[in-house]
């Protein structure tokens, strides 16, 4: 039991002995710089989505309202509207899968 109680001070303290290294002013700014440049990598992928999903909901309502359009149009006439928006939501789903 002493011995288990030893090894857990002896390793403790070798593990805290370890952890008190100190990081110069360059490395500070060089770890900052890095984590900047991924934050901004970040928020462009954020805006990149964002504008994805933007386009994605567009294109989602306007073939809703070009579907709700049979009720009142002749077939003939909302059928090439329809396939139209439905291509531009395909390729919306396409641009998307690149990411």
């Amino acid at each position: 039991m002493k011995y288990h109680v030893l090894f857990s001070v002896i390793a403790t303290s070798i593990f805290l002995g370890g952890c008190t290294e100190k990081v110069t002013q360059a490395e500070y700014d060089a770890m900052e710089s890095d984590y900047q440049s991924q934050i901004s990598e970040l928020e462009a992928q954020v805006t990149s989505q964002k504008e994805y999903i933007d386009a994605t909901n567009t294109s989602i309502k306007e073939l809703s309202s070009n579907v709700d359009d049979f009720e009142y149009q002749d077939w003939r006439t909302v059928v090439p509207t329809v396939y139209e928006n439905t291509k531009t939501l395909e390729s919306n789903i396409q641009e998307f899968d690149q990411y």
